[in-house]
C-alpha cells in the first residue's frame, strides 16, 4: 500500500491519531474546528473517511447510531514513509544531504545542536 495522502486527508488522520480510541464523524469535525481552526461539514469529513478507508488508513464499526473510525496505519509509520520518499526523491537517498538541507534552511538552536550531536554519537556506537 502506498502511503500517500492529500493535505486534507492528512489533517483528518492527524485528528484520528490524536487519541488512542475510535472517533465519530462529529468528534472529528469538532477536533478540526477547535484544534486546527478548520470548518469542515459533516458530509465532507464522511467523504474523506470513505477515501481513507479505501486507501487502507482507517476502518470503522457501528456504535449506537454512529460509525466510529480508527487508524489502521500508525502515525510513525506514515511519517517514516513520507520522510523516506522525500529523501529518495529529492536527496538521491542521502540522509546526509537531507539533514544538511534541513539545517541550512531552518537553522538550529544550541540546544538542538547538542541533542543532534548526542543522537549521532548514540547511532555511531
Amino acid at each position: 500500500m502506498a502511503l500517500e495522502l492529500t493535505q486534507a486527508e492528512q489533517l483528518i488522520m492527524k485528528c484520528i491519531w490524536l487519541g488512542d480510541e475510535s472517533l465519530s464523524i462529529a468528534e472529528i469535525v469538532d477536533i478540526l474546528k477547535y484544534q486546527y481552526q478548520k470548518e469542515y461539514a459533516h458530509a465532507t469529513v464522511a467523504t474523506f473517511l470513505t477515501i481513507l478507508e479505501k486507501k487502507g488508513f482507517v476502518e470503522h464499526f457501528k456504535k449506537s447510531h454512529a460509525y466510529q473510525y480508527y487508524a489502521t496505519v500508525r502515525e510513525e509509520e506514515y511519517k517514516k514513509a513520507q520522510l523516506k520518499g522525500i529523501k529518495d526523491n529529492w536527496y538521491r537517498g542521502s540522509t546526509y544531504c537531507l539533514m544538511a538541507s534541513l539545517v541550512g534552511t531552518e537553522g538550529l538552536t544550541e540546544e538542538e545542536i547538542k541533542k543532534m550531536r548526542k543522537m549521532l554519537d548514540e547511532y555511531s556506537n
